[in-house]
């Protein structure tokens, strides 16, 4: 599985957490799957964290909620 953002360091947008939690779901259903190796497009950076310039236009609740979603994947 591969993070494609190399623009922005990979950095993680809502959307792709939401991408990441579908694939995990989908790989942890899956019987023949006995391993995902995640990692990053480009050659900068695995990932940089959260997209702060997606955080940037959130209130602090939206904000916190965010952060609360990416600590449950």
């Amino acid at each position: 599985m591969t993070v494609n953002r190399p623009k922005v360091l990979n950095a993680l947008n809502q959307r792709t957490w939401d991408d990441l939690r579908t694939a995990f779901q989908e790989a942890r259903h899956d019987a023949e799957v006995r391993g995902v190796i995640l990692t990053g497009a480009g050659d900068k950076s695995f990932i940089a964290g959260a997209d702060i310039s997606e955080l940037a236009h959130l209130s602090a609740v939206e904000a916190e909620e965010s952060s609360a979603g990416g600590r449950r994947s």
